[in-house]
């Protein structure tokens, strides 16, 4: 009788609904996090084709979101706005059959805004799988810079900035150190779909440089959940 009743007591406590604590994984948020980034801006030249050039930097966000929990899995929206430190720069050259000018092009993101859209698992009771899609918009500066033709002149530099636009996606974990505390590793990419159109005159020919900005990163961040 007393193993009919040990077996029936850990199936009952197998088989009992999990019950969370109610700040976790749940209402409203705010949080900041830290990492690595990298920019893969690409290049393409009417002229020579296509060309990625990259940089690597610090990372930095704040955020604030909210979500709610249905059984073991989340759904949640997220707004944040960040900046980093890497600024690109690509090397190429112009000619027009005789001469031949070094050309250097520069692409650094000022800051982004974005809103992202985010669907969660919960594993354990306190630890989350997620995955996120979103927008953003971005701020960019970007210098182009044409040497001139030794002896016998020309050359110049054109710079200015523009708002551009990109897709974002993602994955991550989530663990609750406390019922409101919690800390997330995750990494985000985004693909811009906008790009930075720059005009080259190199003899009588007209040549169109478009950058498209691409970005990845990789960040630790700490929320507190209201």
């Amino acid at each position: 009788m007393r193993r009919v009743q040990a077996i029936a007591s850990l199936l009952a406590a197998l088989t009992a609904p999990t019950v969370l604590s109610a700040a976790e994984f749940r209402g409203f948020y705010v949080g900041a996090g830290a990492g690595y980034e990298s920019h893969h801006p690409e290049s393409d030249r009417s002229d020579l084709g296509t060309n990625v050039f990259h940089a690597d930097g610090a990372a930095g966000r704040l955020y604030a979101g909210g979500g709610a929990l249905m059984d073991r899995f989340y759904l949640g929206a997220e707004i944040d706005v960040g900046a980093g430190t890497a600024s690109p720069s690509n090397k190429s050259f112009l000619t027009d059959g005789i001469f031949t000018q070094d050309v250097t092009t520069e692409v650094e993101q000022s800051f982004y805004y974005g809103l992202d859209l985010i669907g969660g698992y919960l594993v354990a009771d306190r630890f989350m799988i997620y995955g996120k899609v979103g927008v953003e918009q971005g701020e960019y500066d970007y210098k182009v810079r044409v040497a001139p033709v030794p002896g016998v002149g020309g050359g110049g530099t054109a710079k200015g900035d523009t708002t551009l636009t990109g897709v974002r996606f993602g994955a991550g974990v989530g663990m609750h150190v406390t019922d409101n505390i919690a800390a997330r590793l995750e990494y985000r990419g985004m693909i811009g779909v906008d790009d930075i159109k720059v005009t080259h005159r190199s003899g009588t020919e007209t040549i169109t440089d478009k950058v498209t900005p691409e970005r990845h990163e990789v960040m630790l961040s700490v929320q507190y959940n209201f």
